[in-house]
């Protein structure tokens, strides 16, 4: 008997990783930790729940949905789904799977229409896939292109409505289980009905080429009735707290056309068009010519700039400075990265004393602790003077904030300890900003660190902004764990980033948050039309050369 009783015990320790699906109990643990973590660190709770009507900590529906699940891939969505409802660029539930697929062509949405926008002849020949640029997707193996862009919109969450269904749309062709949980479960082939622009429909059987090891199931677990959050960044290490408050990063880099790339997605007239630094360099840069004005032309790819990028940029303002009547910064499809590299590089074009964005801070107990700590550190070791005084400041914000019973801060400094910076010097202490008029090109793929640059340009009248509003993308953000058994994570937006003043929009309360509201432009043209796609830019590129023109005119 007693041998008996011990084979049956062995057979239920094999059986139980066998399973492989978590219990209701451990799903509803990982969903509890989730918005444990929500409830302590994320800064926008209160903006979300009045401005878009999203109360991320009335869980019970949530809750039910869990228990209704049937297995672990749809517990996956579900958890993807509750953060994407935030609506929030920032802020995305990711699976530990590095499962990847893509067509060989992509789309984007011009015109309204979801549009090929570009073919990798290497994979998908012309002979036998003779579809082009301009031509449009009507459906993906028989699914139309627009009811898939509305299933994919929760894994495409971009802050605002349009932008969000551009990158739905790049989906149609790529596909990730590191945020689309059901993304390995396609077939070897997808059939892809496409519209010519000579009328006619095709449909073409593209293959999938797939990459990495999705997951499938879970292994089953002990049960525990909670599991403790756990903060990625483990406390002890430095530093740690300056670098969580200043990382203004699109967390997952959307896959639009020329995203934080070198080259402006449009193409600079060979004609009017000067370029001054070689192909090989890390800067795209240049003088066009419009009316016979001398216009100055900076690419800034994206605000995680390398030492070499930003001397260049440096460099070429200087260049400007004397040799230009305005001057352009390209910040369209800039993701973000360091918003102390954009207000590094704003004093190189202001040449008076100017107001940065601040950010307010969700305070916890725990930050006093880690800002004590980081302050002892820091003054051990060697922290700059700046430094120690923003770590000291925010301190004693922290601590005002939990005497007052507020879940954040005051609005502090995000690169140092002043409200004001003042314009770029040299060695002599003499001001070497650019002093002539200014225009920024953005689009709503202009995010994070992108609209902390934006927005302290038009907050201190520096000039114009030509194009389409920005992204919305406004704070600092860190990864947490997201739960012991679903072994996923979670980026969180833990600051609230601040403009000079409020701004009022007609689809936002008033508010100065660049959060979902973004920068709006003084002058508006969609660069998103299918004459743009098929002509390089050619009619976004002569507007915005003449509105400068006018900029410049006007200044004098």
């Amino acid at each position: 008997m007693e041998r008996f009783l011990t084979f049956c015990l062995l057979i239920l320790i094999a059986a139980g990783p066998g399973q492989a699906q978590l219990t209701t109990d451990q799903r509803l643990a990982d969903f509890r930790n989730l918005a444990d973590v929500y409830a302590k660190k994320y800064a926008f709770y209160e903006w979300k729940r009045d401005a878009i009507k999203f109360d991320a900590l009335n869980l019970q529906p949530w809750l039910a949905r869990v228990r209704s699940v049937q297995n672990d891939l749809d517990f996956y969505d579900l958890m993807a789904e509750y953060v994407a409802s935030l609506n929030d660029a920032h802020d995305g539930y990711y699976l530990p799977s590095t499962f990847r697929a893509t067509l060989g062509f992509t789309a984007d949405l011009y015109d309204g229409k979801v549009l090929v926008d570009s073919v990798d002849r290497d994979r998908l020949a012309a002979a036998d896939f003779p579809f082009e640029a301009g031509d449009e997707v009507v459906s993906v193996d028989g699914k139309s292109a627009d009811a898939l862009m509305d299933s994919f919109l929760k894994y495409s969450v971009a802050a605002n409505t349009r932008s969000t269904r551009r990158e739905a749309a790049r989906l149609l062709s790529r596909r990730s289980q590191f945020y689309m949980p059901h993304a390995h479960e396609i077939g070897d082939t997808a059939a892809v009905a496409i519209k010519r622009q000579s009328g006619e429909t095709a449909t073409y059987n593209l293959p999938w080429k797939k990459d990495g090891t999705p997951v499938t199931a879970l292994p089953g677990s002990p049960v525990v009735r909670t599991a403790p959050s756990q903060d990625r960044l483990a406390r002890g290490t430095y530093p740690r707290l300056l670098p969580q408050v200043r990382n203004w990063m699109l967390p997952v880099l959307p896959s639009v056309l020329n995203i934080g790339a070198r080259l402006p997605v449009f193409e600079m007239p060979a004609d009017t068009f000067q370029r001054r630094l070689q192909t090989t360099d890390p800067i795209f840069s240049g003088i066009l010519t419009v009316q016979a004005l001398k216009i100055g032309y900076i690419r800034i790819p994206s605000f995680q700039l390398s030492f070499r990028q930003t001397d260049l940029i440096k460099r070429e303002i200087a260049f400007y400075k004397d040799n230009s009547d305005g001057l352009i910064l390209d910040l369209m499809r800039n993701p973000g990265g360091s918003p102390c590299q954009a207000e590094e590089l704003l004093s190189y074009i202001m040449p008076n004393p100017f107001r940065v964005i601040t950010q307010e801070l969700r305070v916890n107990w725990t930050d006093v602790l880690d800002y004590m700590d980081e302050l002892d550190y820091g003054r051990q070791f060697g922290y700059s003077d700046d430094e120690i005084a923003q770590l000291d400041m925010t301190l004693a914000a922290i601590q005002k904030a939990i005497a007052e019973q507020r879940p954040r801060t005051e609005p502090l400094p995000i690169c140092g300890s002043t409200l004001q910076r003042d314009p770029a010097t040299d060695r002599t202490g003499a001001n070497i900003a650019y002093t002539k008029p200014v225009m920024l090109l953005t689009d709503e793929f202009s995010a994070s660190a992108a609209e902390v640059f934006a927005a302290a340009f038009q907050d201190n009248g520096r000039g114009k902004i030509f194009g389409w509003r920005t992204m919305g993308a406004g704070g600092g953000v860190t990864d947490f764990d997201a739960g012991v058994y679903t072994e996923g994570s979670v980026s969180v937006t833990i600051s609230a980033g601040n403009r000079k003043a409020p701004v009022k929009t007609s689809d936002f309360p008033e508010s100065p948050y660049i959060e979902n509201i973004g920068v709006r432009p003084d002058i508006e043209l969609d660069y998103m039309t299918k004459d743009n796609l098929l002509n390089k830019g050619k009619a976004f590129v002569e507007a915005f050369g003449n509105a400068v023109v006018e900029h410049v005119k006007a200044s004098k």
